[in-house]
C-alpha cells in the first residue's frame, strides 16, 4: 500500500517538473518561484533555493524522510528548481496522499514490522535494533556544507539549517552555527570600532537612560541534562465505571477547592513525586498517579459523646442515641483517616461549623500550606515567581504578594483608581521578590505601576493614552523592566523597550521585524533568563522565538524556529540560564522542544498527544522538566524528564 502511494506520489511529481521552471540552465534564479510553491498543499510551509535542494536529495517519491523515519514533507521540481513542502507535523507512518487540499497521514495501525529497513511507528534502538541502530553518538555534531547536523536520542542524524547570515563551522571535535563574516546585516555599524561583531538588524532606538552597573541574577544550577529519560504519569478524574464516578483524586480536588489548583511541580530525588498547591492544602501523587498521604497534625482520640457535643454546638440539642448515626458518615470518608476526621471535628468543629458540610473546607483541607489570613480567593490567574505569588484583589484595584513558603501576605493598596489588569503578562515580579510592576488602567488611560515591596513605596510612572503596556518583565533583581507597547502609532507598536525604573528613562528600544510591523496581536512570550543576561521575545508571527544579550545595546544572538508553523504559546528558562523550553501549537499537534539559546541548536523535541497542554516547567533544583496536558476534565497526563 505504501509503495503504491509513494508510486502515485512519483506520478505528480513528474507531472509538476516542468511547471517547476521557466527554462534558462535550471538555477533558481531561471526559477519560476510562484509556480514552484503554487505546488505546495495547504497547511505546509514551502522552502526553495539551496535548502530545498538539499533537504529532496535522495528523497524517495518525492516523500522527506527524517532520521526517525516519519515523514516531514514533500517535494516538487527538479535539478536546482525544486520546492520542499514541509508539513505542519511529521506523518509517523507515511503518507496516505498529498493534495491541494492538505496532507494525510498514512494510519499506523498494521505499519510495517521492525525488520523493514526504516526506523518508524514507534521503532527505536531499543526495541528495533535492525532498522533503528545507531549511527551516531547522540549531541554528536558535524557540518554539511553550510548545515549543521546533530545526531538525536535515536542515534541518526538530523539536520539544522543555520539561521539567515549563519554558517556551520566544524572546531575541534564538534560543529556550531556562527555569523557568516561576510555578511554585515542592516543597521549599526557592525565590524566597526568597539561595537565590532554586534548586529542588531538595524532595529535598536537609543533612549536616553543608562544601563545600571551591575545586574544581580539568581545563582545557576548545573547544566541541565541532556540525557533524559521521560516518565509517564496519568491522573484520571473519572474511574471509567458506567456511572464515572470520581476517583479519589477527583474528590481531593473537590475538598481542597479544585478550581484553585494553580501550580504542579516536581519534588527533589527519587521516586518521583508531583506536588501541587490548592486554595489550602496539597496534594502529592506517586509516578503511578496514586495519592500520597501528607502529615496530618495529631488530635486527641473522639468519643461518640465528643463529637456529638461539637455537632450540637452548631445545630443544636439532639437525642443522645442519635449521636452515633451522625458521627457515622463522616467514618466512611476516605479521604483521610476516618478516625484522624472524626477527631479533628470534634476538637475543632463548634468554632467552624463549615468543616461539618461536605462541600466546604473540611479538615483534611486544612490540613497543609495554609495560605496566609485573608489570602482566600482564587489564584489560578497569580504570577509565580519561585514560592511568591503576585495577583490582584477586590476587583483588581490591590495588588497582593503572597509568600507561600513564609506564610506572608502584603498588599498594594489602590492607587489613583488604577485597576489591575487580571491576567499574568501584565504583571511582572523580581527574582529576589522586592520589586513588582503591574499595569494599571482607568477607561482609555494607562500607567505602570511600580511596587517597593520592602519599603512598602509604591508609584506610577509612564503614563500614556490609547496604547498599553500587554506584555513585561522584570531583571532579577528589579532595576530594569522589559515592557512590550501596543499602541495606534504603526511605528512605535509592538516595541520591546527597557527601561531603568530608578531613574524613569527608556534606555533602549527595539523594533519588531519588519515582517509583523503594523499587527496589533500582543506577544506571546517575553522572558528574562534566571542570570539577567537574555531575553527572550517572539518573532515570525510568534512562530519563533529572537533571543537577546541584555545591556546597555542589545545584540540579538539567536533566532528558535521550532518548525512546526505554529505559534509559540509558551517558553521557560531553566535555572542554569541556557537551557530553553518552547511550547508551540495546540492540542494534539502541540510540540514541546528544548533548545541551548546561547548556541541556538534545539537538542529534543516532544508532541503532546493527548490533551492540552497546561503547564511548562523546570524543577527548582534544575534537573527535570515537567509537561503536563488536560482532557477536558477526564484526565491529567503528566511527561516528566529527568536524569
Amino acid at each position: 500500500m505504501r509503495r503504491a502511494l509513494l508510486l502515485l506520489a512519483g506520478l505528480a511529481l513528474a507531472g509538476c517538473d516542468e511547471a517547476g521552471q521557466s527554462g534558462g540552465d535550471g538555477g533558481i534564479g531561471a526559477c519560476a518561484s510562484g509556480d514552484l510553491i503554487a505546488q505546495c498543499p495547504a497547511g505546509t510551509n514551502p522552502v526553495i533555493g539551496a535548502q530545498a535542494v538539499s533537504a529532496c536529495e535522495g528523497a524517495a517519491g518525492g516523500v522527506v524522510v527524517d532520521g526517525q523515519g516519519q515523514a516531514t514533507g514533500q517535494c516538487y521540481g527538479q535539478g536546482s528548481c525544486r520546492v520542499a513542502c514541509h508539513f505542519a507535523v511529521p506523518c509517523r507512518c507515511g503518507v496516505a496522499s498529498v493534495g491541494r487540499d492538505g496532507v494525510v497521514c498514512a494510519s499506523c495501525d498494521g505499519a510495517a514490522s521492525c525488520g523493514n529497513g526504516v526506523c518508524e511507528g514507534g521503532e527505536t534502538p531499543a526495541n528495533c535494533a535492525i532498522d533503528c541502530g545507531s549511527t551516531c553518538e547522540p549531541d554528536e555534531r558535524r557540518c554539511d556544507g553550510e548545515i549543521l547536523e546533530m545526531c538525536n536520542l535515536q542515534g541518526r542524524w538530523e539536520r539544522l539549517p543555520c539561521p539567515q547570515g549563519e554558517v556551520c563551522v566544524f572546531e575541534g571535535t564538534s560543529a556550531r552555527c556562527e555569523r557568516d563574516p561576510g555578511i554585515i546585516m542592516g543597521g549599526g555599524d557592525a565590524g566597526v570600532g568597539g561595537d565590532a561583531g554586534v548586529v542588531d538588524d538595524g532595529r535598536l532606538i537609543p533612549g536616553d537612560g543608562s544601563w545600571p552597573e551591575e545586574i544581580v541574577g539568581v545563582p545557576l544550577t548545573a547544566p541541565f541534562p541532556r540525557g533524559l529519560r521521560a516518565t509517564e504519569v496519568t491522573i484520571r478524574l473519572e474511574d471509567g465505571s458506567i456511572h464515572n464516578r470520581p476517583t479519589e483524586f477527583a474528590q481531593a480536588m473537590t475538598t481542597a477547592g479544585g478550581r484553585y489548583l494553580w501550580q504542579w511541580r516536581t519534588l527533589p530525588g527519587d521516586p518521583l513525586i508531583l506536588e501541587t498547591f490548592g486554595r489550602s492544602t496539597t496534594l502529592r501523587v506517586d509516578a503511578a498517579g496514586n495519592l500520597v498521604n501528607v502529615p496530618l497534625p495529631p488530635y486527641p482520640p473522639a468519643t461518640v459523646e465528643s463529637f456529638c457535643a461539637a455537632w450540637q454546638a452548631c445545630f443544636g440539642p439532639i437525642p443522645e442515641e442519635q449521636c452515633a448515626s451522625v458521627m457515622e458518615p463522616y467514618q466512611d470518608r476516605d479521604l483521610a483517616d476516618p478516625d484522624w476526621l472524626v477527631a479533628c471535628l470534634a476538637a475543632n468543629a463548634a468554632e467552624n461549623c463549615d468543616l461539618f458540610q461536605y462541600f466546604r473546607p473540611t479538615c483534611w483541607a486544612s490540613a497543609q500550606h495554609p495560605l496566609p489570613e485573608g489570602a482566600d480567593g482564587a489564584l489560578n490567574s497569580a504570577l509565580l515567581v519561585g514560592q511568591r505569588a503576585l495577583r490582584g484583589t477586590n476587583g483588581q484595584t490591590t495588588l497582593e504578594l503572597i509568600d507561600l513558603q513564609a506564610g506572608t501576605r502584603v498588599t498594594h493598596a489602590p492607587l489613583g483608581g488604577f485597576a489591575v489588569q487580571g491576567h499574568g503578562t501584565t504583571k511582572a515580579l523580581s527574582a529576589d521578590g522586592r520589586t513588582a510592576i503591574a499595569m494599571g488602567t482607568a477607561g482609555e488611560d494607562q500607567v505602570l505601576m511600580v511596587w517597593d515591596v520592602e519599603r512598602g513605596e509604591r508609584r506610577a510612572i509612564l503614563p500614556q493614552s490609547g496604547g498599553s503596556f500587554y506584555s513585561m518583565a522584570l531583571t532579577p533583581d528589579g532595576q530594569v523592566a522589559v515592557l512590550a507597547l501596543n499602541g495606534p502609532d504603526e511605528r512605535a507598536s509592538r516595541l520591546i523597550s527597557l527601561w531603568n525604573l530608578a531613574e524613569e528613562r527608556r534606555i533602549v528600544s527595539i523594533r519588531p521585524p519588519p515582517e509583523v510591523v503594523g499587527e496589533q496581536q500582543g506577544l506571546a512570550v517575553l522572558a528574562i533568563s534566571p542570570d539577567g543576561a537574555l531575553l527572550a521575545v517572539d518573532a515570525q508571527s510568534q512562530a519563533a522565538v529572537e533571543i537577546w544579550t541584555l545591556g546597555p545595546r542589545p545584540e540579538k544572538i539567536q533566532v528558535l524556529v521550532p518548525g512546526n508553523g505554529a505559534r509559540v504559546s509558551r517558553l521557560e528558562f531553566a535555572p542554569d540560564g541556557r537551557t530553553i523550553a518552547l511550547a508551540s501549537g495546540v492540542g494534539f499537534m502541540a510540540q514541546v522542544s528544548l533548545w541551548d539559546a546561547v548556541d541556538g541548536q534545539r537538542w529534543r523535541t516532544e508532541n503532546v498527544e493527548r490533551g492540552e497542554l497546561r503547564e511548562l516547567r523546570f524543577s527548582a533544583d534544575g534537573q527535570r522538566l515537567l509537561i503536563l496536558a488536560q482532557d477536558s476534565g477526564l484526565a491529567y497526563y503528566f511527561r516528566v524528564f529527568e536524569p
